[in-house]
């Protein structure tokens, strides 16, 4: 039962391990290997780094082994990768080994510091950090402007060949990668998009242009329905408004048209005395008629 039970404590704290190591960053790297034995091949967890090829750990002499070529005249390189915590990004890197690299008798070695954001590195494409490095001394190179921008993760390679006879024209004894972190920015990124809702403001003053281009359309139109009412309407036209009015000007079309719109009171004096006579005519005639019956009645009576 106890062997049980500190198996299970064993796991959990295993897998605690294992989670806090994958949002924990990895900010250096390094290795020594005077003291270290000899190798004909080196794997990449022997120097806990994450890429190798063609290296090996070689007996020199007092001063203690050194890393250097397996096959001479054959690329060689390790890669380091560097790597911040969750929530930061790097921002400095240091790196410092004691080496060296020698060219004697017109006889070319090749060395070159790589940094990059990606695992996979073309050696011969790539942009060298420093190059041609000669001569047995402790080197120390200040790489912060190398690192971009927001990087969480960058790698730090080491390539050469030794195209000498000499095991030791190129090799390494110590090396040393150390990095700086600051707090990822997360502010300035979220506030940016607030930035952005200003831009449809603008459009509104587009759709009143607009409305003014739609207005000039019943323009045209009234203009069009004024057409017709002024053709149908005579020189006369303003004496009368209704269109019921307008029908009977055909029928006056031979007559003067003044006279069927002239009133009584605007008649001169003399037309209005010629309608008078007649009616005086009927008064005497009844009135005759009358005295004529009542002489008539008056003569009967006396018979």
């Amino acid at each position: 039962m106890k062997k049980t039970i500190s198996v299970l404590l064993a796991a959990v704290c295993l897998a605690l391990m294992c989670l806090s190591a994958s949002a924990a960053g990895k900010l250096s790297a390094s290795f020594d290997v005077k003291e270290t034995p000899a190798t004909t091949k080196l794997k990449a967890s022997d120097i806990d780094c994450v890429e190798i090829k063609n290296i090996m750990i070689a007996e020199f002499n007092s001063e203690g082994n050194i890393i250097a070529s397996a096959e001479n005249g054959q690329p060689s390189y390790f890669t380091f990768k560097i790597s911040a915590d969750e929530g930061y990004v790097l921002d400095g890197l240091l790196i410092k080994t004691y080496a060296s690299v020698n060219t004697f008798n017109d006889i070319e070695c090749d060395f070159g510091l790589y940094i990059s954001t990606t695992q996979k590195i073309n050696y011969n494409k790539a942009s060298r950090f420093v190059s041609g490095m000669i001569g047995k001394k402790n080197h120390k190179w200040t790489a912060d402007s190398e690192i971009p921008d927001g990087a969480t993760e960058i790698y730090v390679s080491v390539y050469f060949v030794n195209n000498s006879i000499h095991v030791d024209w190129i090799r390494f004894y110590t090396f040393e990668i150390t990095a700086t972190q600051v707090k990822k920015q997360v502010e300035t990124e979220s506030k940016a998009p607030e930035t952005e809702p200003p831009a449809p403001d603008t459009e509104p003053p587009a759709v009143s242009t607009d409305d003014t281009v739609v207005t000039e359309p019943p323009v045209s139109e009234t203009v069009t329905e004024e057409q017709p009412a002024t053709s149908e309407i005579p020189a006369t036209g303003p004496v009368s408004s209704s269109p019921e009015t307008e029908p009977k000007t055909p029928e006056t079309s031979g007559q003067d048209t003044a006279a069927p719109t002239v009133t009584d009171s605007e008649k001169p004096t003399g037309e209005s005395g010629k309608s008078v006579v007649p009616v005086i005519i009927i008064a005497a005639a009844a009135l005759v008629i009358i005295i004529a019956t009542v002489a008539l009645i008056a003569i009967l009576k006396k018979k």
